[in-house]
């Protein structure tokens, strides 16, 4: 992971389930007649004239390699969503060590 993320906090939460993760995302916001849109963040180069969005950022953020999730329906800003607890299906790890203790497959 790049070094870079570790600016955004001294701990991070490590999903080790994340397709269980966002499976319970639609089903949840369907039953609050939400609609949504989830995918990865495509890096698009500075001089690009590709229409900017909610799913394009500038390259130099790619170290980033963020997934989102956009809410079409409501008041905009953030919105609160309750999905149950993700003890069982996440861990929280000093940023420090992420690279030392994750295996990406």
């Amino acid at each position: 992971m790049d070094e870079r993320n570790f600016r955004f906090g001294d701990y991070a939460l490590v999903l080790t389930n994340p397709q269980e993760f966002i499976d319970r995302i639609p089903s949840r916001l369907t039953a609050q007649g939400v609609r949504c849109r989830a995918g990865l963040v495509d890096y698009v180069d500075e001089e690009s004239t590709r229409e900017m969005g909610p799913f394009r950022k500038l390259r130099r953020f790619a170290y980033q390699s963020e997934w989102r999730l956009v809410c079409h329906d409501g008041p905009g800003g953030p919105r609160r969503l309750y999905i149950g607890s993700i003890e069982e299906i996440s861990a929280i790890v000093p940023s420090t060590e992420l690279n030392q203790k994750i295996r990406y497959s």
